[in-house]
């Protein structure tokens, strides 16, 4: 039997189509679907946002959009060219966004929807909007699911934006930093892998038992025989959201330990998984024990990486130690079209504003300068994201590359030893010490250690002389809180002109319980 007969068997059983719900024709012309790309600015915590949107050809006002996200700097645009997806997602009189986002070295990860990713989805209905003619786009409700990394983008932008979103799914994630949810009442599924990592694992069940029925309406479910793919975790997801989407609620409840069903009424012993209805609990009892075997659908997320419109010689370029008395001699990085690729012309940018660019054409290809900006009010590690966009007479190609620059802006007055903390994995809290000293015998004029806002760590001098000081930094872990700890160190002192020395801070804890 076909995939295709399979889905209009089980539409026609009443899962999908109910009252007088149209079949709704599914065609792959380009008039469907629309793109958007959104640049990044300097505090938002994507390097590239890429966006395309399917919609149905009838006009007929769209109750929502389903919004689909793949893994870590994943590719699932062609997604919505999937004849399956346009079924479902028609049935429900729903649009289809999927979303391209990649993070680099020197932003927040991009799963952290309240850093600017989350607010570059609004941004991108908005403009999608008009390009479609579908007004409503910037105000419908919102069915977001995502994997892996896209997964936790998922569960995080239902916590920033729960007005909008109706019914949320993250699969396999690892990282959640916020196990205080603000999304307790939005029906949603945490899915893990009974072989994925085992810190996935734990956080997952640690998002879930926070916030576990009746505290909020949400289904942990952890797929026997499974790791990080994708199996059967979409065959829950898509009739889950079906009876959200369809208001077909009659509340069930599932034991995590014994896989028992009951109604709300009835009730179960011990850590209990929310249902909107009986078919969604029976589903899930036969993934939990094993025993699901057919399957309704032939979907996947598909996450292959960003395809390179150019070549370029160095994408990462570290200058080093580079002292603010010196001259610098620029870094010359060649671009030139990737197999495949067509353009006429490059742009680039500078992220942070720690580098200035010159772009000259060279034949088939175009040479890239960069020279840092050297300030000896900014001491310390820093980087620079240059961002290159490709134009083919004048049009912009839909993507784009990046070169990551780093470097060390020293002081021959003064010197800062490690130039970052690594706290490594620590149990609870540890301990590390800075050292601040003057290699010419220059007297220190210190005038405070900060850290970066957001708790976990604190600064105390142990030590003090003249041309030297010991500070001692403790990492500590916080009640629910991201285990992994990073920010920044900010050290103000006067050479004498006034300065501050950058460094930066990273650590991991692995206390699962206090987390």
């Amino acid at each position: 039997m076909s995939v295709y007969i399979k889905y209009i068997i089980w539409a026609l059983s009443g899962w999908i189509c109910i009252g007088n719900a149209q079949e709704l024709e599914v065609r792959t012309s380009d008039e469907d679907t629309f793109e958007y790309q959104i640049e990044p600015q300097e505090a938002d915590n994507f390097s590239l946002s890429l966006f395309r949107l399917w919609v149905p050809r009838q006009q007929i006002p769209l109750r929502g959009v389903l919004i689909v996200l793949p893994g870590s700097n994943g590719d699932s645009l062609n997604l919505v060219d999937c004849p399956e997806w346009r079924n479902i997602c028609a049935s429900w009189g729903f649009g289809c966004l999927t979303v391209v986002f990649t993070s680099n070295q020197s932003r927040e990860r991009y799963s952290l929807a309240q850093f600017g990713s989350g607010s570059s989805v609004v941004a991108a209905l908005e403009q999608l909007s008009t390009q479609s003619r579908r007004p409503e786009l910037q105000n419908v409700p919102i069915a977001i699911l995502g994997h892996s990394e896209g997964g936790i983008f998922a569960y995080n932008f239902a916590c920033w934006l729960p007005s909008r979103v109706i019914a949320f799914a993250t699969i396999k994630g690892g990282y959640y930093d916020n196990l205080d949810s603000q999304a307790k009442a939005i029906p949603g599924l945490i899915i893990a892998g009974a072989l994925d990592n085992e810190y996935r694992l734990r956080r997952l069940r640690e998002l879930f038992d926070s916030n576990a029925w009746p505290s909020s309406k949400w289904a942990y479910l952890c797929e026997p025989h499974s790791g990080h793919r994708l199996d059967n975790s979409l065959e829950l997801v898509v009739p889950f959201f079906d009876a959200v989407i369809r208001n077909k609620i009659d509340p069930y409840v599932g034991s995590i330990a014994a896989h028992a069903i009951s109604p709300v009424s009835l009730g179960l012993a011990g850590s209990c998984a929310w249902f909107p209805n009986k078919k969604i609990a029976l589903i899930w009892q036969k993934i939990m024990k094993g025993e699901f075997k057919e399957k309704s659908f032939n979907l996947e997320i598909p996450s292959s990486p960003l395809k390179e419109i150019a070549l370029i010689s160095k994408k990462n370029y570290d200058f080093g130690r580079i002292s603010c008395v010196d001259a610098v001699e620029p870094a010359v990085i060649h671009i030139r079209p990737n197999n495949g690729f067509r353009w006429t012309s490059v742009r680039a940018s500078s992220s942070y504003n720690r580098t200035t660019l010159t772009i000259t054409p060279s034949g088939p290809e175009y040479i890239v300068s960069v020279t840092p900006i050297v300030d000896p009010a900014s001491l310390g590690r820093c980087n620079d994201t240059i961002q290159l966009r490709f134009f083919d007479k004048g049009r912009q190609i839909l993507g784009g590359s990046t070169i990551e620059v780093n470097m060390q802006i020293t002081h021959p007055d003064v010197e800062v030893t490690p130039s970052t903390l690594y706290a490594g994995a620590y149990e609870k809290e540890t301990r590390l010490n800075l050292r601040l000293f003057s290699p010419t015998g220059k007297k220190i004029a210190l005038s405070g250690i900060e850290a970066s806002p957001g708790g976990g760590t604190e600064v105390n001098i142990v030590d003090r002389a003249d041309s030297e000081i010991t500070a001692e930094c403790r990492f500590f872990s916080l009640p629910k809180c991201r285990a992994t700890l990073y920010g920044k160190l900010s050290i103000s002192l006067e050479l004498p002109i006034k300065t501050k020395i950058v460094v930066p801070y990273i650590g991991f804890c692995k206390t699962g319980t206090d987390l």
